[in-house]
């Protein structure tokens, strides 16, 4: 799909700014007790991301600093089995200091702690991010195209629904969804 792209960047720096932070379904009552730091790393990581990204369809994973407060707001929940989700959350963070900080997470604490991240984690980062991705879209096509505060002329809604599940696949697509969030 062709679109303007200047436009794009535009809308993109505006949804850097503006776009919800995504937690947990389960947790996001946590959301209100992230730190400060966080939610500005987050901004930072989403303007860095906007200049790599292509202009051929839209962003389609989350960032490192949005994986790493999703994984921190699931975390808040004692039924979660704390030991798999750790493996997530320390696979997010290193990615996350590692591209905004310099420094691979390892470093940062202390040596008593044991990193250890498998591919099921790294997967499970991944999905973590496609799923923030998706529901962003989701979010922005729903609640906030139609009242940005400038003409989105040049980047139509549909360009921003090509990464969404299509109805065919949507039902297949909420139950591959829940089941990573299930799982977790």
């Amino acid at each position: 799909m062709n679109v303007d792209t200047d436009r794009l960047l535009q809308i993109r720096a505006y949804r850097a700014a503006h776009d919800p932070l995504i937690p947990h379904p389960r947790t996001e009552g946590w959301l209100e007790s992230l730190p400060e730091q966080f939610e500005e790393s987050v901004y930072e990581a989403r303007v860095d991301r906007i200049e790599d990204a292509p202009t051929e369809h839209p962003i389609e994973k989350g960032t490192w600093a949005e994986a790493t407060v999703f994984c921190f707001t699931r975390s808040m929940d004692a039924a979660v089995d704390q030991q798999e989700l750790l493996g997530v959350y320390q696979h997010c963070m290193d990615k996350f200091t590692t591209e905004h900080l310099g420094s691979s997470f390892p470093d940062l604490v202390p040596d008593s702690m044991d990193i250890i991240t498998t591919d099921r984690h790294r997967e499970r980062a991944e999905e973590f991010r496609e799923f923030i991705a998706t529901v962003q879209h989701k979010q922005f096509t729903e609640q906030m195209y139609d009242d940005l505060p400038f003409d989105p002329n040049g980047v139509p809604k549909a360009f921003w629904k090509q990464s969404l599940p299509t109805q065919a696949n949507n039902k297949e697509s909420n139950e591959a969804a829940q089941v990573t969030l299930t799982d977790y």
